[in-house]
């Protein structure tokens, strides 16, 4: 009988519209709780992604400095071994000159002795032994000299 004179003055219509209005609240509050979370989860797809990106671009940038640095060391050890071959060009060329140049020297003596004499060279003449002392010496010092 209590019953009865609640619902004669509405109380069981404010019950069921409290109760819908508390449905409709958690509905609304799951609602929004889905799309929080939905939007984090986009918000880490999209860092990911840029992280993945960042990270291809600095593997890029990477490959592309070890690709320039390879180029670099090729270059230098080609100028390194051009010098080298350029260097043993002119040693072996300035070897040569000495060894020329000593022929030279051991030819001119000879020839100022022959033109003080006024006879003609002969391979066979008699040379003394001083003067042989002293082609060897200048020989050597050549020879030093050179190398």
């Amino acid at each position: 009988m209590l019953t009865e004179g609640l619902y004669k003055w509405g109380f069981c219509l404010v019950v069921k519209k409290d109760v819908r209005v508390k449905a409709l609240e958690a509905a609304e509050a799951a609602k929004r709780l889905e799309e929080k979370k939905q939007n984090e989860r986009e918000i880490r797809k999209a860092a990911a992604k840029l992280e993945r990106e960042k990270l291809k671009q600095e593997k890029e940038l990477k490959q592309k400095q070890e690709e320039e640095q390879k180029k670099k060391r090729g270059a230098d050890v080609a100028t390194r071994k051009r010098q080298r071959d350029e260097e043993e060009r002119r040693e072996k060329e300035r070897k040569k000159k000495c060894i020329e140049e000593a022929r030279k020297q051991q030819k001119r003596p000879m020839e100022r002795k022959h033109a003080n004499t006024g006879k003609e060279a002969h391979p066979e003449a008699h040379v003394s032994r001083s003067y042989i002392v002293y082609v060897y010496q200048v020989l050597l010092n050549m020879i030093y000299i050179c190398y």
